[in-house]
């Protein structure tokens, strides 16, 4: 079977002058979309790689090189926000399989080096049916608790995500069982947790409805290609983690897009155990979210379908009325697949003098 399709590939590739010429690219095209399907009917369970680049230049007379406030020199220079590859795939029998690696090697946020041969895992897991709108995952995936987290770096509005977003963007190995009712999503999710294989386990559970029109908020940020429908997605999650003492979190969140407007909104209460550093400073020293009630809320509106403009706040409820602003603009080539973004941000907290941020970066999807 390799042999023909080998064959298959060789004589394309040898009438391509022909098909430049005679029936010009639109001939070609044609040729290669056969090819292509020839080549899916010879292996229908090959798997697809796909993944992403975004990249961005940061710019603050307020952060130093090294991401530290007040510093010198200034931050001028260029990022790998996320380099993303990807290979997924249908193994049959009602199984499929993700993989995903994180290819940017410490050269996230602020300006670090690259450090050449560097490779994170980020998803291993497979999948599974178990019943009619019921199916499993177990492996290494992300904690279903926010949406805001749950979304992929490349379908984001911001160069950036939410404060609540980043902190609980968190992967564990574990297992999932998730699915659909009607109007409502579920999932039900039990990890290693802080204790990695000892005894205590993180629990998640996740649900969200679609209180408002017939579609859901989708997989991507904003009001991009979400229709002229009004919608409406509630969402509410908790997660308790055995391992630490009254480390519970509960999360409510409120998405909606009606026509080329956008906007939603977002709130974790964090109970007093050790639950984590909260994202918001984006490099530089966050505070416990330890007995804190963190909230957020970005709003958006498509002014053409090329251009949407945004803006956000949040308040880290922290002892020092920690808070954010951005503003930005998106410049869509071809969706969230090819996207410029601009951004500015601005900090403020009694822990530091405020702190003000401009971004610009583009992503590529493919």
């Amino acid at each position: 079977m390799k042999k023909l399709v080998y064959s298959a590939l060789a004589l394309s590739l040898t009438g391509v002058p022909a098909l430049a010429t005679d029936s010009g690219w639109s001939g070609l095209d044609k040729e290669i979309e056969s090819l292509s399907s020839s080549l899916q009917s010879a292996n229908p369970n090959a798997p697809s790689i796909g993944g992403w680049i975004r990249t961005s230049y940061r710019h603050s007379s307020d952060i130093d090189a090294n991401g530290t406030a007040a510093g010198t020199p200034d931050q001028s220079g260029f990022q790998f926000d996320t380099v993303r590859l990807e290979v997924e795939g249908d193994a049959g029998n009602d199984y499929s399989y993700k993989i995903s690696m994180d290819l940017k090697a410490d050269n996230d946020e602020l300006h670090g080096e690259s450090s050449n041969g560097n490779v994170t895992l980020r998803d291993a897991y497979v999948r599974w049916h178990i019943y009619e709108g019921i199916s499993g995952k177990i492996g290494r995936y992300k904690d279903p608790m926010l949406r805001s987290s749950l979304t992929s770096e490349s379908k984001l509005l911001f160069l950036d995500r939410t404060g609540l977003g980043d902190t609980l963007n968190r992967r564990d190995l574990g297992v999932m069982v998730y699915g659909s009712f009607d109007v409502v999503d579920w999932m039900v999710s039990g990890q290693d947790g802080r204790d990695g294989q000892a005894d205590d386990h993180r629990f998640t559970l996740r649900a969200t409805a679609n209180v408002v029109g017939k579609a859901s908020a989708g997989k991507n940020e904003g009001a991009y290609g979400a229709g002229e429908e009004t919608c409406v997605t509630v969402g509410v999650a908790f997660q308790d983690d055995a391992n630490i003492d009254k480390g519970t979190i509960i999360a409510v969140e409120a998405g909606m897009t009606a026509g080329p407007f956008s906007a939603s909104a977002e709130l974790a209460d964090f109970d007093k155990g050790d639950a984590g550093v909260f994202g918001l400073a984006h490099g530089l020293s966050g505070n416990d979210v330890a007995d804190t009630t963190p909230w957020d809320v970005t709003v958006s509106y498509l002014i053409t379908p090329e251009y949407e403009i945004m803006g956000r706040y949040e308040d880290a409820d922290d002892s020092d009325d920690t808070v954010g602003y951005a503003i930005g603009v998106n410049r869509y080539i071809r969706g969230h697949d090819i996207k410029w973004t601009g951004q500015w941000r601005r900090l403020k907290s009694d822990a530091f003098d405020d702190i003000d941020q401009f971004g610009v970066g583009v992503a590529v999807s493919f």
